[in-house]
C-alpha cells in the first residue's frame, strides 16, 4: 500500500506549495478526460484522495501521527514468570555474595602473567639457541681449506674531531669450505687447517702452513660471553618462584641479549 506521498510522488517534509504543485501535474497526466487507461483512472483518484488529506494542515498532521504509529508498534509486553512463595514468611532468599575487589597488585600480576605468556616461546627459543651454540661448539672438528678470496677493510678508534685515530684492518676470507675474518692477510691458494663448527660453521682457529696460529673473529672467539648470559638470562624467566615482575624484567633483558647474540651471529 502507497502512502498519500508516493502517490502525489514528494517527500514527507514537502511543502505545501511542493504538494500542490505536485498535484496539478499529476491531475493533468491522469485525468479521466486526457486518457482511457483504467490504471491512469485509478491514479487519478489516489491523487485526488492524497491531496485532500495533505492539502489540509490538520489532517496531514493526523495522517502523519498514523504514519508514524505504523511504522513504529509498541514493543510487546514480556510477562515476568510467577516466583512461588516459599512456605515460611521469614524467608528473604538467598545472601547475596559480597563482591571482592581486585587489588591493584593482583591487576599487575595478572597482566605480567599475559605479557610472560607472550614471551614465553622467544624464551624457549632462547634456551634452544643457546643449547645450539653448545652443542656446535663442542663437535668442532679440523679440516685442510684453500683460500679463494681475500678481501680487507679499514675502521678507525681513538678519534677525535681533528684526527681518525688508529687505523686496523681486517681481512674477509672465503675458502673451499666457508669463511672468517681475522686481521692477518693470508695469501690466495694458501692452504689452511681450520678448526670449524659443524652446524653453524665458524671456524675456532685457522693454522697456517708456515705453523703460524690464527684466531678468526666471531661470536665463539671474542663474544662467547654473550650467549653465555642469554642462555642464564633465559633459564631465569622459567623459574616461577621468582614472581612474575622479577621474570618479566628479566625476560626483556632477555630480549635484548638474544637481539645482540644475533647482530654478532650474522655480522661475523
Amino acid at each position: 500500500m502507497i502512502t498519500h506521498y508516493e502517490a502525489l510522488e514528494v517527500s514527507e517534509q514537502a511543502s505545501a506549495a511542493d504538494i500542490r504543485q505536485a498535484y496539478r501535474r499529476l491531475v493533468l497526466l491522469t485525468h479521466p478526460d486526457r486518457t482511457q487507461d483504467p490504471a491512469a483512472h485509478e491514479r487519478y483518484l489516489a491523487v485526488n484522495r492524497a491531496y485532500e488529506i495533505l492539502s489540509l494542515p490538520d489532517k496531514r498532521k493526523a495522517y502523519d501521527a498514523r504514519l508514524w504509529a505504523l511504522r513504529n508498534p509498541p514493543s510487546p509486553v514480556v510477562s515476568r514468570p510467577v516466583v512461588p512463595r516459599h512456605p515460611d514468611p521469614a524467608y528473604r532468599g538467598p545472601m547475596p555474595r559480597p563482591v571482592r575487589r581486585v587489588s591493584l597488585q593482583e591487576r599487575y600480576a595478572a597482566q605480567y602473567a599475559r605479557v610472560l605468556g607472550g614471551l614465553r616461546p622467544i624464551m624457549l627459543g632462547s634456551l634452544a639457541l643457546c643449547l645450539t651454540f653448545i652443542i656446535d661448539y663442542s663437535l668442532a672438528y679440523e679440516q685442510v681449506e684453500r683460500i679463494e678470496e681475500s678481501l680487507f677493510d679499514v675502521y678507525y678508534s681513538g678519534g677525535s674531531k681533528h684526527s681518525r685515530g688508529t687505523r686496523h684492518t681486517y681481512f674477509h676470507h672465503r675458502t673451499d669450505q666457508g669463511r672468517f675474518d681475522s686481521d692477518e692477510s693470508i695469501a690466495l691458494g694458501e692452504a689452511v687447517r681450520v678448526e670449524r663448527t659443524p652446524i653453524i660453521g665458524k671456524a675456532l682457529q685457522v693454522v697456517r702452513s708456515n705453523g703460524q696460529y690464527i684466531i678468526p673473529m666471531n661470536l665463539y672467539t671474542e663474544s662467547l660471553v654473550m650467549p653465555l648470559l642469554l642462555f642464564i638470562s633465559a633459564g631465569l624467566t622459567q623459574i616461577k618462584r621468582l614472581g612474575n615482575d622479577a621474570r618479566l624484567g628479566t625476560g626483556l633483558m632477555t630480549l635484548v641479549l638474544l637481539i645482540v647474540t644475533l647482530y654478532l651471529l650474522i655480522s661475523a
